[in-house]
């Protein structure tokens, strides 16, 4: 299957594209791959949504810390906060 480009795809998906790219910008990240799913489905050949899903995916991925991170931090400083005192 060859790959397309923003040019080749119809223009309601390229809209739809850049609805993705501005809740990317705006750190939408699950709105952002609700909509790059979306295209996906239908135009599974566009390299440039791909690759924006793979880069938001990762963006998400990061981003979030868990509750056990959280707490391992909190309890780390906790020892240097009893010595401070």
């Amino acid at each position: 299957m060859p790959e397309k480009s923003l040019n080749e795809i119809s223009p309601s998906w390229r809209e739809l594209f850049e609805k993705g790219n501005s809740a990317l910008h705006r750190q939408n990240w699950d709105y952002a791959i609700a909509i790059f799913n979306e295209i996906l489905q239908k135009e599974p050949a566009f390299y440039e949504c791909r690759e924006a899903l793979r880069g938001v995916q990762l963006k998400k991925a990061g981003s979030s810390t868990s509750f056990f991170k959280k707490m391992l931090g909190a309890a780390g400083n906790s020892p240097a906060l009893a010595k401070g005192q």
